[in-house]
């Protein structure tokens, strides 16, 4: 018995997993199931499916929630008649847990029938239930007497202090985007690999600054550089990063400004400090990011701003200054 994740359904798997779909929406088997195909191939849904030998007994669709990456939507849980009750289900939803925690997942859901008995797999695997929310992004169940349940997974951060080792991590981060951004903004990304290793190692140098090399487990996925900036009418503490595209989220934003706050705890004494500034500009993120970073400040309570050379920036007023 094993677990197949797919996005595109071929052969025989597309078949069992179409048999299984049959047997549970009788009125509408055929349709429904292609739409859901459709969706996997147009969006980032995916099918995680049970299978036994060269047996489908068990599927899940997982959607995407266009609006919050990170949220997933765990649909269309379907185990076959005649093997339920028997623990396969408990199981599949154990593995696709496993495997959305692994695509940076921090919060999976899913809408049940109280009538069913599925509600009992997600409850044992400590799921809670919430009567108040009946969607999911642009998602709504088809009975109106869903329930919707949902699992948070909390995300932990490591941060080290930039070295000679996991410079190079951050050298390779950057190298990456300089080769895939490099005709798109040619004076940001004129570095090689060596350049960008010189450059974080010498990020601590000063007393006033200090770079972070950011681990989620053993990745190195982000890097975060804190200066000060204080003199004339300019005080405030100038943050700095860049974030693997896959891992950009409002959980590890707000743990970047959490260490940004820290910074300055350990600062305010000897500095002037107002506020804190992360520029959304090509001089610090990729461009194909900046919505995203625009959008997770502005729930972050930042507040949009333009500096003296019209640059733009998310503020956070300090309240100790």
């Amino acid at each position: 018995m094993f677990v197949i994740k797919s996005n595109n359904l071929t052969g025989n798997l597309y078949y069992g997993v179409k048999e299984l779909y049959q047997s549970m929406n009788k009125a509408r088997s055929d349709k429904y199931f292609n739409y859901k195909v459709r969706n996997a191939n147009l969006w980032n849904d995916f099918f995680i499916v049970l299978v036994d030998g060269d047996n489908v007994i068990g599927v899940t669709c997982i959607e995407e929630n266009k609006e919050e990456k990170d949220y997933y939507l765990i649909s269309d849980f379907y185990i076959k008649e005649e093997l339920r009750n028997k623990g396969y289900g408990t199981f599949l939803i154990k593995v696709v847990v496993e495997i959305l925690k692994e695509e940076g997942a921090i919060k999976l859901c899913s809408f049940c029938s109280p009538d069913g008995v599925s509600h009992k797999v997600f409850e044992k695997l400590n799921f809670i239930c919430n009567p108040d929310i009946h969607e999911f992004g642009y998602t709504v169940p088809s009975d109106d007497e869903s329930l919707y349940y949902e699992l948070c997974i909390s995300k932990e951060y490591r941060y080290e202090m930039i070295n000679e080792i996991n410079s190079r991590f951050l050298a390779s981060i950057m190298n990456k985007y300089a080769k895939e951004y490099r005709k798109d903004i040619p004076n940001l990304f004129i570095k090689g690999n060596y350049e960008w290793n010189l450059n974080f190692k010498a990020m601590n140098n000063q007393e006033n600054e200090v770079g972070y090399a950011i681990f989620q487990g053993c990745k190195c996925i982000a890097y975060l550089y804190l200066y000060t900036v204080d003199y004339d009418d300019n005080h405030y503490i100038s943050m700095n990063f860049e974030v693997m595209q896959e891992y950009i989220c409002k959980t590890l934003l707000e743990s970047m400004l959490n260490k940004t706050k820290e910074f300055y705890e350990g600062k305010k004494d000897d500095y002037t400090l107002n506020e804190i500034r992360a520029y959304i500009t090509d001089d610090c993120v990729v461009k194909s990011n900046q919505s995203k970073y625009r959008n997770i400040f502005e729930d972050l309570g930042l507040i949009k701003k333009f500096d003296d050379d019209n640059q733009e920036y998310f503020c956070l007023e300090l309240k100790d200054k």
